[in-house]
């Protein structure tokens, strides 16, 4: 919903008097607006890009590498500062009818999910973790080809705040 807000102008010739119609408009706006905010679930405010936006990268890896190396064509790894919820979203796919490309989250060196392609078309995986000060968040991808390159887009983590602190690791 879309708010278009009035000029006011002060004193009876500026043609913006104080109604009832007036403030319960202007009362309807901030509701609105309140709603919106109030539905928002962790992870959809503020998107911290690990990898550029709508830039593919391509590996080869057949194994997942040790969860603490950051080598942004096949894992990405961050620190968290600050307590809170998180949203992580990855956008991946290969171009054979053949292999499957894995992405994988995990916490702290720990796997908390593993997903795979449908062959041929970009899927993401989508989820949320609670995260302490000192967590480390990994993602990671991988092919079951060598000769079929993995790729991936758009990796971010996504926080309903903006002080949760994220920090490549």
């Amino acid at each position: 919903m879309s708010y278009t807000p009035l000029e006011w102008k002060d004193g009876p010739q500026g043609g913006t008097p104080i109604t009832a119609a007036a403030l319960n408009r202007m009362e309807q706006g901030i509701a609105d607006a309140h709603a919106i905010i109030g539905s928002l679930q962790a992870g959809t405010a503020f998107a911290y890009y690990l990898t550029p936006p709508d830039v593919s990268f391509s590996s080869d890896n057949v194994e997942y590498d040790p969860w603490w190396v950051q080598d942004v064509t096949k894992s990405v790894v961050v620190r968290i500062l600050l307590p809170g919820t998180i949203r992580y979203r990855v956008e991946y796919r290969n171009d054979s009818l053949f292999f499957t490309t894995f992405v994988r989250i995990l916490l702290n060196g720990s796997q908390i999910r593993e997903e795979g392609t449908v062959p041929g078309s970009w899927q993401t995986i989508i989820g949320n973790i609670t995260v302490s000060p000192g967590d480390i968040v990994t993602i990671q991808k991988r092919t079951t080809s060598s000769e079929n390159p993995a790729l991936w887009r758009n990796v971010r983590i996504e926080t309903a705040q903006p002080a949760l602190g994220i920090q490549p690791f």
